[in-house]
C-alpha cells in the first residue's frame, strides 16, 4: 500500500524546467515533425492558481499533459514537490500530491462504473482499504455537494454537468496539494459552469488547493486564477498577473487573446 509522505516545506510545488515536445505523423508521401512544447520553464508555488492561456494549437493541453506526467517531454525535466516526475519520483507520492481534470470527462472514465467506482478509482489504484476508500468518497461527494443516493447511479445515465462534478470528485478524492484542469467548462452549461468555477474558488479559500487551469476562456480564467501564463507556438511568451494582464498586455499574444476575447464579449 501506498502511503503518504512528509513533504518538504518548500514554496515552489511544481516546476517546469525547459521543456520540450516534440511527435511526428507520417503520410504516404512523407513524416512531418511537429514541436509541441519548446523550452518551457514556470515555477508554480504552493497556493498559488495559474491559468494557461493561448489560442488553438498553442500547446496548452500537452503542457498540462506533461505537468501530469501523461506525456514525457522531450527534453527538460518536471518537478513535483522536488521530485522529478519522469525519473524515479513513486507514482503513489505522485498520486496523493496531485488531482487531474481531463478536458472530456466522459471518455476519460468507464461508462459502465458506478459513481462510486469512478470516484474511487485513485484510491483502488493506491492500494488504500475500503472502509478509507469509503469514507474518502462520501466526505469529498459532501464537499462539492453530490447527493450520497448518486453512488449506484450508472455512469453513462449522467449529464455533462454530472459527470464533471464527479470526475472532479475523483481528482480531489485523494485530498491532493494541486488541481491540473484542462478546459473544466468547455462542455458545460452556464449553470453548471458557475457551480464549477464556485466550488474551485471554495478549494482555493478552505484547501489553499494550488490550481492549474489551461484554458481558451479568459473570463474563466478571470474567475478562478491569480496569474496567467501565456503559451503561443509551443512557447511561453509571457507570465503575470491577471490584472496586469488586462491593464498593459505586453505581448503581441497577449494583445491577440485580449483583442479576441473583447471582440467575442461584445458579440455576444
Amino acid at each position: 500500500m501506498c502511503s503518504s509522505v512528509k513533504k518538504p516545506d518548500s514554496l515552489v510545488l511544481l516546476k517546469a524546467e525547459n521543456v520540450c515536445y516534440s511527435y511526428s505523423t507520417k503520410s504516404w508521401r512523407s513524416v512531418r515533425f511537429t514541436i509541441a512544447l519548446n523550452g518551457v520553464s514556470i515555477n508554480i508555488n504552493r497556493g498559488d492558481s495559474i491559468g494557461i492561456a493561448g489560442r488553438s494549437g498553442s500547446g496548452k493541453t500537452t503542457f498540462i499533459r506533461v505537468l501530469a506526467g501523461l506525456l514525457e517531454p522531450s527534453c527538460g525535466r518536471v518537478w513535483l514537490d522536488g521530485h522529478n516526475i519522469y525519473n524515479g519520483s513513486p507514482l503513489c507520492n505522485q498520486a496523493l500530491l496531485r488531482g487531474i481534470l481531463f478536458q472530456d470527462n466522459r471518455s476519460s472514465m468507464n461508462p459502465h462504473f458506478s459513481v462510486e467506482s469512478v470516484i474511487g478509482e485513485p484510491l483502488r489504484g493506491l492500494r488504500q482499504p475500503s472502509e478509507t476508500t469509503h469514507s474518502a468518497i462520501a466526505l469529498v461527494m459532501e464537499e462539492l455537494g453530490i447527493p450520497l443516493d448518486y453512488l449506484k447511479r450508472n455512469a453513462r445515465s449522467l449529464s455533462s454537468g454530472e459527470i464533471q462534478l464527479v470526475c472532479l470528485a475523483r481528482a480531489l478524492v485523494t485530498q491532493p496539494d494541486i488541481l491540473l484542469l484542462d478546459e473544466p467548462t468547455s462542455t458545460l452549461d452556464v449553470l453548471y459552469i458557475n457551480r464549477v468555477l464556485q466550488l474551485l474558488n471554495n478549494l482555493k479559500k478552505t484547501k489553499a488547493l494550488t490550481l492549474v487551469v489551461a484554458s481558451h476562456h479568459l473570463g474563466v480564467l478571470r474567475q478562478i486564477c491569480d496569474t496567467l501564463a501565456i503559451l503561443d507556438n509551443g512557447e511561453l511568451v509571457t507570465t503575470t498577473r491577471f490584472n496586469d494582464f488586462l491593464a498593459n498586455p505586453s505581448h503581441p499574444a497577449s494583445r491577440r487573446l485580449l483583442h479576441a476575447a473583447t471582440r467575442k464579449a461584445i458579440e455576444l
